[in-house]
């Protein structure tokens, strides 16, 4: 028990400096997530950061009298019962007596609420008696009162309690200390009651008068890193990648009533198909309900659902290259679809990163044509999604979902698309995403050649029209471990 105590109180302690750095710094999640792996990494010293010995439990605990409800604590402080609850200036709510108690909202100033504000206010004066009550006894030893006779004290749960009177015209504060006194003598002992006087108050406080201070702005000589950002795969494509030209088979893209509409809106509605559906899922009427109700939501007609259900089914019963895998035949416990990653990037000249694939073996050494020459930096989080990720025995495998509309999906024309969009760029990031996720799982059973078993980009219309529309590639171990040092600042 007081082992879990201790590792809550470490939590709690974690929390604390995690906020107090949010706050300091105006962080994003995210940066903030960078912080604390950098803190981890570096061990931190300070008062701050070191392990505390004692335990919340045993601290002072600041609580409102709303959440002190079934709690119990072994001495209680109340110092601001002679407070009250105000209504607000512009509405207010009561309970209508003459209505069989209907709430009803007065809206407007509240000092024209008429025997509203009466009710709403007797209504907050119960409301401050509830409270009171659960506060009074929350002691399990000693609980200490703080009286205070203020202007509107009068309205106060404490005066309702003690005085006979609480209207502001007959209110008598010395009855509430005669009525203390009289308790503190029934009590035997148990309840002492004090009370100070303004005139006993000996240690009087005056303000020092302070002259005009010469306010300045204060100059900021710290340096702002330009270069760190949220990056991703398109992200550098864009910035670092050379312009290519659209391929002469886009010109027939235009056309024909026979074919699923091409854009951002279609392909939005194939990848959630296959992200909703079970692979094996074969009953047609599940099947076109959930495909039916995908193109209400994206705005298409409903005709096409037999062709999406068909290009589904074919997909999913596709063996894929250089296995004996069908999608069909994967357990849906053994898949995680749109797996978002996000890891940092410390610091990256893009010389070195463009030199990662120089003559790399396989589609690596393409990605090294794809970059520009440039000297830039940059750093940050690299963040993206991943369609699929899954498990076969021992091996991960990922699939992105690729409705792209082209005339021909022929081995040469999927490499072209796949040179067109950086999608080579895409999966090697993509793998070293994943290669970092499972070294971090798996811990030392983990090995990138044993464990990892490729990418496979499915070009969904391809393999629904003829069966082909799936490219593959198992990155080469020194490509993505270079990546790896180069993105830790190893390299």
């Amino acid at each position: 028990m007081e082992e879990g105590a201790t590792v809550f109180s470490n939590i709690m302690h974690i929390a604390e400096i995690l906020n107090k750095v949010f706050f300091e710094n105006r962080y994003s999640p995210d940066e903030l997530i960078v912080w604390f792996e950098d803190a981890i990494a570096n061990k931190l010293s300070g008062e701050e950061f070191k392990k505390r010995l004692d335990l919340d439990g045993d601290a002072v605990n600041i609580i409102t009298m709303h959440a002190s409800k079934g709690l119990e604590y072994p001495i209680v402080f109340c110092p601001y019962l002679s407070d009250i609850g105000k209504l607000s200036q512009d509405f207010f709510v009561y309970h209508d007596p003459d209505n069989s108690y209907k709430p009803v909202m007065f809206i407007g100033d509240s000092k024209d609420g008429g025997d509203g504000r009466s009710l709403a206010d007797k209504e907050r004066l119960a409301e401050d008696l509830r409270l009171m009550y659960v506060a009074l006894t929350r002691a399990k030893s000693q609980c200490r009162i703080y009286i205070l006779n203020h202007r509107d004290f009068y309205r106060s749960a404490l005066a309702c309690l003690f005085a006979s009177d609480c209207s502001k015209e007959k209110f008598d504060f010395n009855q509430i200390i005669k009525t203390l006194f009289y308790i503190q003598g029934k009590s035997g002992g148990y309840i002492n009651f004090s009370y100070l006087r303004e005139d006993d108050i000996s240690i009087r406080f005056t303000a020092q008068e302070m002259g005009p201070e010469n306010l300045q702005c204060k100059i900021f000589n710290g340096t702002i890193k330009k270069n760190w950002s949220i990056q991703s795969y398109s992200s550098i494509a864009n910035r670092f990648s050379d312009e290519k030209g659209e391929p002469d088979a886009k010109k027939f893209l235009d056309i024909q009533n026979n074919i699923f509409p091409s854009g951002t809106k279609a392909g939005l509605c194939i990848h959630e198909i296959f992200e909703k559906l079970d692979f094996n899922q074969r009953d047609d009427v599940t099947l076109t309900e959930t495909v039916k109700s995908l193109l209400s939501k994206y705005g298409f007609d409903q005709n096409w659902a037999d062709y999406l259900k068909n290009m589904f089914i074919a997909t999913t019963n596709c063996p894929l290259p250089e296995t004996d895998i069908r999608l069909s035949s994967i357990d849906k416990s053994h898949c995680i679809s749109e797996l978002e990653f996000n890891f940092p990037l410390n610091g990256i000249l893009f010389s070195q990163f463009k030199e990662i694939f120089h003559n790399a073996p396989s589609y690596s050494g393409r990605i090294y044509n794809i970059l520009s020459s440039n000297d830039e930096t940059f750093a940050g989080l690299m963040k993206g999604f991943i369609d699929l990720l899954f498990m076969v025995e021992d091996k991960y495998y990922i699939v992105d979902w690729k409705s792209n509309l082209l005339e021909l999906y022929t081995q040469d024309k999927i490499e072209s698309e796949m040179f067109l969009h950086n999608y080579y760029l895409q999966y090697h990031i993509y793998t070293l995403a994943v290669h970092r996720y499972l070294r971090w799982r798996m811990r030392d059973l983990y090995s990138y050649e044993k464990n990892f078993g490729g990418v496979f980009y499915i070009f969904v219309r391809g393999v629904a029209q003829n069966g082909n529309g799936i490219f593959y590639d198992l990155p080469d171990s020194s490509v993505i471990n270079n990546m790896d040092k180069l993105f830790t600042g190893e390299f």
